[in-house]
């Protein structure tokens, strides 16, 4: 039995009751699975107990769910009913609780790590069982060296809350208020202004936040515990009817439990949602948590910046998700951040704000001129650049690299089950290698230029876009890195999970060449130095802003091509935020029964640039003039 004691997946799930519908023994199903009868029997009796608690089905309806006889059906909800007392014991510590609720002791134990705890029937039974594990594990005494550890655990803690909120800015601070008042919130406004940070502020205040992001690569900026919100929702791709979309995240116990245990929503880079997908989340929370308010009545907290490119939506005219109904129907402040952090050059700051709303001077286009056609050829590590198309990339990136000479250097991304199936692990590995910063398989050789892809030393400036050389390799076969910083140093293997309960992993060496990226693939880092196209090749709306906001400041910006008609802004976009936007529709649509997937399946490459540029200009350009 393959699988005997692995936890159920969303899929093996789905499968089994598929099968029970298709009238499968026990014994096949137990075959079919990997698992023994019991196993079987037990999951579909708990599958039982949470249609009848969490969905209120009858006896009748869960019988051609699972199969089970009405007897069973009905004893098992009779043992569920029965009250439960949760208890745990921590042995690092010897810290223990108790709770007459689940909702409290899961919030109680929270974060809390080697722990075990059990469900007893009363008080008295719960006590005698911390007691019984207190006299099995003694708590040690503590050491220097255990102070020492917990002084440098303290010292990699995060600044407590209260201290960080003093720190706002006062829009800052009026979304963070409007949030802890259970308003629905927009927050807007360009990067630098903090919207990343007030984020983890807001999880980090209220309970049952779910982090929530448009794509992986953006979920995965956001910090472990980040999904995707089609991930998060178990929506998928919305293939199929509604009712069997709803029928399939019931089945998906993590999703359905979401929905219904989640306080607050918070979902960035709205600005890469189609209304088709707010409306299908609104009317998905609605039915999940039975309610007519807007999501059901979840808290929504949306997060990005419309100015930046637009949702591409296949087949259809660009459309926004603040052009939906359901828009002004669920957000009750917007809040637009206009203080920028990190940003310290006050000239290239003010040609960003211009580029952002497409309204670009006579004196900030001269300024961008004088960065046209500069001599880089000095420059030890050259600058990045940016292009639409990843074969584009990887072309010049591979060119770059067989250039050099010596001993190629490959490292494979390796892989930590999560207690999954094979087949379960296979999948979630592809889809990590697809929306994850990492390599999967990374070549390097000494000389190469590479760029970090996390945060390794920020108090040093070695953080996601910091550039390179590779200067040699340890007798371990690690990396030894010279950043344009000044800093050296060895870059060890970092880990990369999955967003699962037991989570899949992924260790890697956090680079990547950096000859050339694609614009998308650059999404969070901030570069040093790069050359960029914003000439008569750029034809999308925000494509001109977002292609500068990448460098950190006008010394590191390199230009082979600029021309003022490429800094365009979405007229609808500027209407939106003038506040002078008339929506066509007033009132909210019926919902329709069916859902046009075509409508919201959208590809993450193509949404940054959708052209082909000249790969010769930017290849014979290395090392040249560009």
């Amino acid at each position: 039995m393959e699988n005997k004691g692995k936890r159920w997946t969303d899929e093996e799930i789905i499968q089994l009751l598929t099968s029970i519908r298709k009238k499968k023994t026990h014994e096949e199903l137990a075959v079919a699975h990997g698992r023994s009868k019991n196993s079987i029997f037990q999951k579909l009796k708990a599958l039982a107990i949470d249609y009848y608690e969490g969905e209120g089905k009858t006896v009748e309806e869960i019988q051609r769910f699972t199969g089970l006889s009405k007897e069973v059906i009905e004893q098992a909800i009779l043992e569920s009913s029965a009250p439960k007392i949760y208890a745990y014991y921590r042995a690092s510590t010897g810290n223990s609780g108790i709770s007459h609720s689940w909702e409290e002791f899961s919030s109680m134990i929270k974060g809390l790590k080697q722990i075990t705890h059990r469900s007893f029937s009363s008080e008295e039974e719960a006590a005698a069982w911390i007691e019984s594990k207190k006299a099995e594990v003694p708590v040690a005494s503590a050491t220097v060296a255990d102070a020492r550890v917990a002084d440098a655990t303290l010292a990699k803690a995060p600044v407590p809350t209260p201290f960080r909120i003093s720190s706002l800015s006062e829009k800052q601070r009026l979304a963070f208020d409007a949030v802890q008042e259970g308003q629905n919130v927009f927050l807007t406004g360009p990067g630098g202004t903090g919207k990343t940070f007030l984020i983890g502020l807001i999880k980090e205040s209220l309970p049952n936040v779910a982090l929530t992001a448009m794509t992986g690569c953006a979920a995965l900026l956001l910090g472990q515990g980040a999904k995707t919100i089609h991930s998060w929702a178990g929506i998928g791709l919305g293939t199929g009817g509604f009712e069997q979309m709803i029928g399939r995240i019931r089945m998906m116990k993590k999703a359905a439990v979401a929905w219904k245990n989640t306080r607050t929503l918070i979902i960035d880079e709205i600005s890469m949602m189609t209304p088709d997908i707010l409306e299908l989340l609104d009317k998905v929370g609605k039915r999940l948590r039975n309610s007519s308010r807007p999501f059901g009545g979840l808290q929504v907290v949306f997060v990005g910046d419309f100015f930046q490119l637009p949702p591409v939506a296949k087949g259809v005219e660009t459309a926004f998700a603040f052009q939906s109904p359901i828009w002004n129907a669920t957000i009750e402040k917007t809040v637009a951040l206009d203080r920028i952090f990190r940003q310290e050059d006050s000239a290239f700051q003010e040609i960003l704000d211009e580029a952002r709303v497409g309204e670009i001077s006579a004196k900030s286009f001269t300024t961008l001129k004088s960065r046209c056609n500069l001599d880089y050829s000095g420059e030890l590590i050259k600058p990045t650049i940016l292009l639409a198309r990843k074969a584009d990339v990887e072309l010049i990136n591979k060119g770059s690299l067989d250039a050099l000479p010596g001993e190629v250097r490959l490292y494979s991304a390796k892989t930590k089950n999560g207690k999954h199936p094979p087949s379960e692990v296979k999948k979630i590995v592809e889809k990590m290698d697809a929306n994850s910063p990492y390599v999967p398989e990374l070549v390097l050789k000494k000389g190469a230029q590479v760029m970090l892809i996390k945060n390794v030393d920020p108090e040093n400036g070695l953080v996601n876009g910091s550039r390179g050389i590779v200067t040699d390799f340890t007798p371990q076969g690690k990396p030894v890195v010279h950043f344009k910083v000044g800093t050296e140093i060895t870059v060890d293997y970092e880990i990369w999970a999955s967003d699962h309960e037991s989570p899949v992993e992924r260790i890697q060496i956090p680079l990547c060449l950096a000859y050339a990226l694609t614009i998308h693939k650059s999404q969070g880092a901030t570069l040093d130095c790069a050359l960029i196209d914003v000439g008569p090749k750029i034809f999308e709306y925000g494509q001109a802003y977002v292609a500068l906001s990448r460098v950190k400041s006008l010394e590191g910006l390199y230009i082979s091509s600029v021309s003022a008609e490429a800094f365009r802004a979405h007229p609808t976009v500027k209407s939106f935020y003038s506040g002078t936007y008339i929506p066509l529709v007033k009132e909210a649509p019926p919902m329709l029964p069916e859902l046009n997937t075509e409508s919201y399946a959208f590809d993450e490459e193509a949404v940054v640039l959708r052209k082909q540029p000249s790969i010769n200009t930017f290849f014979t350009g290395l090392g040249r003039k560009a």
